[in-house]
């Protein structure tokens, strides 16, 4: 796996508990890659500071001032080629 891909799947939690929400955007062309069945979603496998909700689509990091090491999330698949993740 390139460094590169771990970048765009990886996301380190917000400070001040602030939530992170999944929402996918078109890609650049105007057609959908995305299916139903294939959303993008936070990966089950997250730090021990992250409570994940939503069907996996939201994420919390807990206790925010304490260190981001155990606040560390993916998505549960690789981003595609313009495929925004916000």
């Amino acid at each position: 796996m390139e460094l590169s891909d771990v970048v765009n799947t990886a996301i380190l939690s917000a400070y001040g508990g602030t939530l992170l929400n999944v929402t996918l955007g078109s890609p650049l062309d105007g057609s959908c890659s995305v299916t139903s069945n294939d959303a993008l979603l936070f990966h089950e496998k997250c730090g021990t500071l992250i409570k994940l909700s939503n069907n996996n689509k939201t994420a919390e990091r807990r206790r925010p001032l304490d260190e981001f090491n155990n606040g560390v999330v993916m998505t549960n698949r690789p981003l595609r080629d313009n495929e925004m993740f916000e």
